[in-house]
């Protein structure tokens, strides 16, 4: 088989086991530990070996690894500086609301979601589609983050036949809101319900009443093809951006670093934030992320975030691995009557996938428990 063939197909296999954001960093966690690579924590003092390579997961969805140059390769000064390739875990996609499931017309279940990223909404209509991502549940260690991907054709956003919407082939502006919530089960007149909470759990193994949080989005069920007089071109869903995610983390993990510190950054949205474990985005600048913008003192070679990472002695503090073991929660007014707060019932918490609101899903299970969460 031609070599540009097999890396396609193996790349198509990368997409099609990687339907969220944090099975995209799943697999990129075990590319690199199949290559070698040690899993560190941001909490713990970090031991370097010159010529190994680490990686350092956050939120589950985002990925940075680095490789050291080896010790006969670096001058006393230390390495020269960071070769550095990045790409986002995220794809475009409908997320789920919480408490999800619609009735209509006292017979039928939707889906209730909303937009994420830039979307072509039309290339939705008509497709399987399921549901992956994660869910945090309540076990004997406290809080644990799972994956779940809903392995079945399970829900379809169906098109209006021509003779209802004359204006299909002129163009139509879809509602999100409207147009596009998945069609998911027949209930009958008024029957089932909280199906979809069962399915879940079913799906993760665990009590409904266990479950905490939802990070879910859907997907499409089609497989990635190879296609062309001679197999050159590739069509499939996510190529935005597991396509880049695939080839930074194979060219990444294959090379080896002479007088440069390989990085290789998979963030978890394509705007370069990195969520905080207690779920707020943290931009570059505003609190110490993991990669922050470049010293313009040193001419913009040196990273002081990565300091740790380098070979050169540095010492990590222990005030360093406070922001990653802290949550941060940021209080606002609540005017929005659709919100319907009550007295005594907990914070209302506002959750939005546009980029208007950025939050991190596993916020939301660590409230304090007098705050008493309840999704709306």
């Amino acid at each position: 088989m031609k070599e540009y063939l097999k890396c396609a197909k193996e790349m198509l296999d990368f997409i099609e086991k990687s339907p969220s954001s944090y099975h995209v960093a799943s697999n990129v966690a075990a590319m690199l530990e199949k290559r070698g690579y040690h899993r560190l924590e941001e909490r713990d003092p970090w031991e370097l070996t010159p010529g190994e390579g680490y990686y350092v997961m956050r939120g589950g969805s985002s990925v940075i690894a680095f490789r050291l140059p080896r010790e006969d390769g670096v001058k006393a000064f230390g390495p020269k500086g960071f070769h550095i390739t990045a790409a986002h875990s995220d794809s475009p996609a409908f997320k789920l609301k919480d408490a999800p499931e619609m009735t209509v017309e006292a017979h039928y279940v939707k889906l209730n979601t909303e937009k994420y990223g830039g979307m072509i909404l039309s290339t939705w209509l008509d497709r399987p589609l399921s549901v992956a991502g994660r869910v945090v549940v309540r076990d004997k260690e406290g809080l644990t983050g799972k994956l779940v991907n809903i392995d079945k054709d399970l829900c379809v956003i169906p098109s209006l036949a021509v003779h209802m919407e004359p204006k299909t082939n002129k163009g139509i502006e879809f509602n999100p809101q409207t147009d596009m919530l998945p069609l998911y089960a027949d209930c009958g007149q008024g029957g089932k319900k909280n199906m979809w909470k069962k399915r879940v759990a079913k799906a993760v193994g665990v009590k409904q009443e266990d479950i905490l949080g939802c990070d879910l989005f859907l997907y499409t069920r089609e497989k990635g093809r190879i296609l062309g007089e001679d197999g050159e071109f590739v069509l499939s869903p996510r190529l935005d951006d597991a396509q880049c995610v695939y080839a930074c983390t194979r060219a990444f993990a294959e090379s080896s670093p002479v007088d440069y510190v390989n990085v290789c950054a998979i963030f978890d949205n394509e705007g370069g934030q990195f969520h905080f474990p207690g779920g707020c985005a943290v931009e570059d600048g505003r609190v110490p992320g993991l990669l922050p913008k470049p010293d313009p003192a040193d001419g913009g070679r040196q990273f002081p975030g990565l300091r740790r990472q380098c070979p050169c002695g540095a010492s990590q503090s222990s005030g360093e691995s406070r922001p990653h073991q802290s949550s941060l929660l940021e209080w606002r007014h609540c005017h929005q009557v659709s919100w319907q707060p009550e007295i005594y019932h907990g914070c209302p918490v506002r959750c939005q996938a546009e980029s208007s609101v950025r939050e991190g899903r596993s916020a939301l299970p660590v409230l304090p428990q007098p705050l008493g969460y309840r999704g709306r």
